[in-house]
């Protein structure tokens, strides 16, 4: 087992919906650092981060932080459409992530739990193809 923390370690820092946003918002990059600092090996980077609103280049430059700090990312969203969890793979995949977690609600999406199977179960081949490969 190795220990890590998540963007939700830091909530208040990241910015919390309907609170007034911080002076200075955490960065991906200074959750890594801090995952450093604390000799942690882990980092959750969760759905008060949402990955899919962070610059490309932001990402770019936390792939390469996690790596030269040599920190393993976990990937977390909200949301089990098909096309949203595709899109998240691609965020495992480039920073190597062995795990995604989600929560089947989201902000604009509450699906029946046979729906939501359905979804998962539409995209599973493609997580299991990322596995195995």
């Amino acid at each position: 087992m190795r220990l890590g923390i998540s963007s939700w370690t830091y909530p208040w820092a990241i910015g919390v919906a309907g609170f007034p946003p911080p002076q200075r918002s955490f960065r991906l990059t200074d959750l890594l650092r801090r995952a450093s600092l604390l000799r942690v090996g882990v980092v959750q980077v969760a759905d008060n981060l949402p990955l899919d609103k962070l610059d490309p280049g932001e990402i770019r430059d936390a792939r390469d932080l996690a790596v030269s700090l040599g920190l393993t990312i976990e990937v977390g969203t909200r949301g089990v459409q098909p096309a949203h969890l595709l899109h998240y793979l691609s965020f495992a995949r480039t920073f190597g992530a062995t795990l995604v977690r989600t929560l089947i609600d989201s902000t604009d999406s509450r699906p029946a739990l046979n729906e939501a199977e359905k979804w998962i179960r539409e995209v599973l081949p493609e997580f299991e193809a990322q596995e195995s490969g």
